[in-house]
């Protein structure tokens, strides 16, 4: 498995610019500087598996998307009353993906068992 930091960035850039995130605001929601995220986003450099684990989480995509191994994603739209998201916003954001992903995850194996 190779993965192509230039496709991470590009994606990585598609998602955050598709939710309206600033780069100031996702470098502070991942706990790194802006110019790292800008690397990133250039392909330049790989992102950890702790940064690649909370875009996946904020933009509720899976691993493999943002990595370039799959194309498929359908993304969730959400409607805010504000323009400006912040920080809290973005945790907020992510910690519902994860509650999403997991109940998704709760109902497929209770299908398979027959409930």
């Amino acid at each position: 498995m190779v993965v192509d930091n230039k496709i991470v960035g590009e994606r990585m850039e598609f998602l955050r610019e598709n939710m309206g995130v600033s780069q100031k605001n996702l470098a502070e929601y991942l706990d790194i500087s802006q110019p790292y995220l800008s690397q990133i986003a250039a392909g330049k450099r790989p992102m950890s598996l702790t940064i690649l684990d909370k875009l996946c989480a904020l933009f509720g995509c899976s691993e493999q998307y943002l990595l370039g191994l799959d194309d498929s994603f359908h993304p969730k739209s959400y409607a805010f009353r504000s323009k400006k998201i912040d920080v809290a916003d973005l945790k907020c954001i992510a910690s519902i993906n994860k509650l999403y992903k997991n109940l998704k995850y709760l109902h497929k194996k209770q299908k398979e068992l027959g409930g």
